[in-house]
């Protein structure tokens, strides 16, 4: 399936087994105990492998790892991963224990195995690999594990990043949120996260101005065009003649989804061409949850909020701000999504590369916001299913863990073998 092989039976073995071992640790909740030894088992790894690793602590609960690679100058291309994982509602309702790491029908099971110790492991091989063989880089690598990401406050990166000495030379980022295959008629692509939309949650308890809001508009999700984006320009002119670029969002969907109604994974269109926000009915108030794309044409958070409030006529209402994380974005025109793109045409030409803006967020985020470019690939190109991710039965395909590392380990020796992170 590939056209390039460097990782060898001996590196595949240990990144199973590392991964099985780390999915046996109940890395979720408030247990403290099982963060530490958990990035204490990563730790030790890392340096029976060679590699130069410090355990640094954000708070006394969670811990987190940085792993470092020099290359010949302090530019620096920065790999994320998180060993905390999702709660798990019903472990009854799972083929093998959650907690587990079984390796079995071809795949490792366990919470996490995706999201994203699985990841964890495919950075781990590849700084393995690059160390033993002596690969001297031009650019230099830090790996950083927390064990927050979960909690969605971004606190523990935050952190770590402010201490680095070498912050300023962070050219670009690495991260989860990509990478998994979809189809849009005959032609496959690998989705590559390049921003996150923003959220905003706003409550009201004025009586009289409740009652004047219908109910057509509570408690349904309501999605607001919005000219295309950069994003969605780009994925529009990919899939479709360039006259398409000038039909309604409504219309491109409507279109694209027929277009991908074989794939077994799809792209949530909606999230690509539309602010979304929902109206939720309390007994004596209202709340009002928006999820936004990035817009470089929009000043200003608050900016986007009155747009979209005057959009829904909702103006006049003393809403109060609950909750807000503004949305993010990396530019496509960015190296690093360059040579992710051209890697992949490179050494598996069956795939194509599409840029996708996640309805969720991920530590992207934070790097985003202090002005690092981040891109989310994570290629599961063996067909190892999303859907299971936070759910029951999640599991990486032993096939896709090789795949990945094969092809993660490509993109960062073509990075880091010349001088990176510019606009092209």
């Amino acid at each position: 399936m590939l056209s390039v092989k460097r990782i060898s039976d001996r590196y595949q073995r240990q990144a199973v087994d590392v991964l099985s071992s780390l999915l046996r640790f109940r890395t979720v909740g408030d247990s403290s105990t099982v963060y530490h030894e958990a990035v204490s088992y990563l730790d030790k790894t890392a340096r029976q492998m060679g590699l130069t690793s410090q355990i640094m602590y954000p708070s006394t609960s969670r811990p987190l790892l940085v792993i470092k690679l020099d290359g010949q100058s302090k530019e620096t291309l920065l790999l994320l991963s998180h060993l905390d994982v999702a709660p798990v509602s019903n472990a009854s309702h799972w083929q093998y224990p959650p907690f587990g790491g079984y390796l079995a029908q071809g795949a490792i099971w366990g919470r996490g195995a995706v999201d994203c110790k699985g990841l964890v492991v495919v950075w781990l091989t590849i700084l393995r690999w690059l160390q033993e063989y002596r690969k001297r880089l031009k650019t230099s690598i830090i790996f950083l594990v927390t064990t927050d990401e979960e909690l969605g406050t971004g606190d523990s990166l935050r952190w770590v990043v402010e201490r680095l000495s070498t912050k300023k030379y962070i050219s670009c980022a690495l991260n989860e949120g990509g990478g998994y295959p979809i189809q849009f008629g005959q032609k496959s692509f690998l989705t590559c996260q390049v921003g996150e939309k923003g959220h905003s949650l706003f409550f009201t308890t004025e009586q009289d101005k409740i009652k004047k809001i219908g109910p057509k508009k509570r408690d349904k999700v309501i999605h607001l065009s919005q000219p295309l984006s950069a994003v969605s320009h780009h994925l529009v002119k990919m899939l479709l003649p360039p006259l398409f670029t000038q039909f309604s969002p409504r219309l491109l969907t409507a279109i694209l989804s027929w277009q991908q109604r074989n794939s077994p994974q799809q792209l949530d269109l909606t999230q690509l061409f539309f602010h979304q926000a929902t109206i939720h009915s309390g007994q004596d108030s209202l709340s009002l949850d928006f999820r936004f794309l990035p817009d470089n044409n929009i000043r200003s958070i608050e900016e986007t909020h009155q747009n979209l409030q005057s959009r829904l006529r909702l103006q006049g209402i003393r809403w109060i701000l609950q909750h807000c994380s503004p949305s993010t974005s990396s530019p496509i025109h960015h190296s690093l999504y360059h040579c992710i793109h051209t890697t992949i045409k490179s050494i598996c030409p069956q795939f194509n590369v599409i840029p996708h803006i996640t309805p969720g967020y991920s530590d992207s985020r934070v790097l985003r916001l202090m002005g690092i470019p981040v891109f989310g690939f994570f290629p599961l190109i063996a067909g190892t299913p999303i859907t299971n991710i936070h759910s029951d039965d999640e599991h990486l395909k032993t096939f896709d863990l090789y795949y990945a590392i094969e092809i993660l380990l490509e993109i960062i020796l073509r990075v880091t073998s010349t001088p990176t992170a510019g606009l092209l």
